[in-house]
């Protein structure tokens, strides 16, 4: 079972976020969330090109069975879209800057392959314990790492928006890849920055916990964070694994 929510928030006048639930000729799934940057006819421009290219080309896709062979088709899909959007962004003006953070989930043999770039993150929900599976390519996140800043102060932090790697702003990127395990049961929660500013993982947590539907669980998560502020687009994708990374489809 899956639920992709997108919501613009309570500020901002329009939504750079994407995302959505793409399958394969074999009904294997993909999920993907990107938060987008650089304004107005940008962000928005970056975010759905990378959706535009998972919806292209997963679906011609066959079934795919070693975890190796996904984290590559997943490296080289991230690397071509970035390829792309920072050539239209050269082409023209209005688009110059402008790029995207991408986190993208492919299950095979209850195991959860996850590619990321930017802020944009995935959680892992299994056995009453929240994780964050993938690391923050921010500013704030490298201050952390270096002891300079703590968690808590990260959150207020001035420049907590500042990302040291994006899709689409370089010629070349590097795709962080890990892999989960992601068993019956477990659930996935791939979100961007607009919920995470707004909600601690404990919150997050206690949220999924306290329903029984994902399709609920997925609302309240995007009226907390309204409900705090809403000042950023806020976009989610929840997995609960009950029989298998293909039963999505």
């Amino acid at each position: 079972m899956h639920i992709f929510i997108t919501d613009q928030g309570r500020v901002r006048p329009y939504n750079e976020d994407t995302g959505g639930v793409v399958c394969n000729q074999d009904k294997q799934t993909l999920y993907v969330i990107a938060d987008g940057m650089g304004g107005h006819n940008a962000g928005d421009v970056a975010s759905a090109m990378v959706l535009q290219y998972f919806q292209t080309h997963w679906p011609k896709e066959r079934q795919f069975t070693r975890v190796d062979d996904v984290e590559r088709y997943l490296i080289k899909s991230i690397q071509t879209v970035n390829e792309q959007i920072y050539q239209k962004a050269k082409e023209n003006d209005a688009y110059r800057g402008m790029g995207t953070t991408v986190v993208v989930v492919i299950i095979i043999d209850e195991m959860a392959v996850v590619a990321h770039v930017g802020d944009s993150r995935c959680y892992k929900l299994a056995e009453g314990q929240l994780r964050q599976i993938t690391k923050d390519h921010s500013l704030v996140n490298a201050l952390i790492h270096a002891g300079e800043i703590t968690e808590q102060e990260a959150r207020v932090h001035p420049k907590k928006n500042i990302l040291t790697r994006a899709v689409g702003t370089d010629l070349a990127i590097d795709v962080d890849v890990t892999m989960v395990s992601c068993e019956l049961g477990d659930t996935l929660l791939l979100c961007t920055d607009g919920l995470t500013n707004k909600l601690t993982d404990e919150e997050i947590k206690t949220i999924i916990q306290s329903v029984q539907k994902i399709d609920d669980a997925g609302k309240q998560l995007i009226d907390a964070a309204n409900a705090r502020g809403g000042e950023d687009n806020i976009s989610l994708v929840l997995i609960n694994e009950q029989a298998g990374g293909d039963a999505s489809c």
